[in-house]
């Protein structure tokens, strides 16, 4: 019996301790919880029953579905608990889209009726994910669309999982299903914490990059769309989906910018320059901008493993001066990037996070917000590429589209994701409640689409 299948704890990653203190200020100032979602829309509605027990068997799989964190009471390290067999469950739900003519699903006209895939997700975003028997780390929903079709929704804590690690588990669904969806049908390797090669000396040497580093932006000025105090508020979002026509000019330009390797600059130029739009609109635009952008450490070509944070965090900073264009802002996130490079920054944040995992979880908001005036990033922001590649179709169903739906928190209240599926580049626009309004997020959006296609 393998590691997943069972275990007594697993300890966190190095990134899990931050988001575990950014969930925890979320919880305690009515926020809700950190969590995320992934959209599949099918061409049609996949069959009921199979989906309820094959998400049993996913659930008997992988205890770590429905795991619980606690500390262990002499080192405090935080690590991932199996609860009871007989309240390991994924909760499910089947849902009809206002509208939606009946469809072929087992439940026929009793389906719950919902008044929109949006109104269902946003719903999902800001509700406790919990079966009639305990707790998950993961909510799947059937809408039936008016549309014709269906979506599945998988709404995931951010605790356990990152945005490639829902992709994963969402493959282990299929894979565990015996479906012929998926193009490469692999199982995941069991989550085994890797050993630290560091001695402590070099531990402390390699974190003393990312404490110069913060030295040098505590000095920057940066203000956020939903301010410094976190306060009680409901999780919104908005998906743009571009044509295939109008993403692949966003491809090409951004290859003409950045060239045909590594693109993450200029999606990141374009994020900044649409908040300063919304910040120089309200007459406030601080010299700075700060962000703090999540970088996947799997290797790529791997498998997995799927759980846990597999990320590290590098902070860019750019200023008013070089937003003036698209082209300039690419040039200094470029630039911005190579010299953390230099001094492997992203080696060094993860062992700052390991230095503090015994801290109480306020030390590190804490420690942000002393080095940012308050703030803890201007915005959130990430582009996981490509959408589950391995995933063909969806319990044999055809895929129209597919994005993530992560939460954000205020502060900063603000985020911008992005990622492709079937030829079309989704950008998913979150924010807080009362972190803009519906006009700022439409100059936000059409900012938006303007500086990616350079129109």
């Amino acid at each position: 019996m393998g590691f997943n299948q069972r275990f007594l704890k697993v300890p966190l990653g190095a990134c899990d301790y931050f988001l575990l203190a950014l969930d925890d200020m979320m919880r305690r100032s009515g926020q809700g919880r950190h969590f995320g979602q992934t959209v599949f829309e099918l061409e049609g509605i996949p069959d009921v029953e199979r989906l309820r027990k094959s998400l049993e068997q996913l659930c008997s799989k992988h205890p770590l579905l429905t795991a619980r964190i606690t500390r262990n009471f002499f080192t405090r390290v935080p690590s991932w608990v199996p609860i009871a067999p007989e309240k390991r469950r994924v909760p499910f739900a089947h849902w009809r889209e206002k509208g939606a003519a009946v469809g072929s699903g087992s439940a026929g006209g009793q389906i719950a009726e919902v008044e929109s895939l949006h109104a269902l997700c946003e719903q999902r975003l800001n509700q406790p994910i919990e079966s009639e028997v305990g707790p998950s780390n993961l909510r799947i929903d059937l809408i039936e669309l008016k549309t014709g079709g269906s979506a599945i929704v998988s709404t995931w804590s951010h605790l356990i999982l990152d945005g490639k690690g829902a992709e994963m588990i969402l493959s282990e669904w299929l894979l565990v299903a015996g479906t012929d969806d998926l193009t490469v049908a692999e199982e995941a390797p069991p989550v085994i914490p890797p050993p630290e090669k560091l001695s402590l000396p070099e531990r402390y040497q390699a974190a003393r990059a990312s404490a110069k580093r913060f030295g040098m932006l505590s000095r920057k000025y940066i203000r956020s769309l939903g301010g410094t105090k976190p306060v009680p508020s409901r999780a919104r979002f908005r998906v743009i989906t571009l044509s295939p026509e109008d993403t692949a000019k966003v491809r090409a330009r951004a290859v003409r910018l950045t060239g045909p390797l590594f693109n993450m600059p200029y999606y990141l130029a374009c994020c900044t320059r649409v908040h300063e739009a919304v910040l120089r609109q309200r007459g406030k635009v601080p010299p700075s901008f700060i962000v703090s952008l999540p970088v996947q450490v799997r290797r790529k070509g791997t498998v997995g493993p799927i759980f846990q944070n597999h990320l590290t965090i590098l902070f860019f900073h750019v200023t008013e001066e070089e937003l003036a264009t698209v082209e300039s802002a690419t040039k200094a996130v470029q630039n911005e990037f190579l010299l953390m490079m230099r001094d492997r920054l992203d080696v060094s944040f993860l062992k700052v996070l390991g230095f503090m995992r015994r801290l109480p979880l306020r030390w590190y908001i804490a420690f942000a917000k002393s080095h940012f005036r308050g703030e803890i990033t201007s915005f959130f922001h990430s582009h996981t590429g490509p959408l589950s590649p391995d995933i063909r179709t969806f319990f044999g169903q055809q895929i129209r589209n597919a994005y993530h739906i992560p939460t954000v928190s205020t502060p900063p209240g603000t985020g911008i994701f992005m990622c492709e599926r079937e030829g079309q580049l989704n950008i998913t626009l979150s924010w807080r409640e009362g972190a803009m309004s519906d006009e700022e997020c439409n100059l936000m959006a059409d900012q938006m689409v303007k500086d990616l296609l350079g129109v």
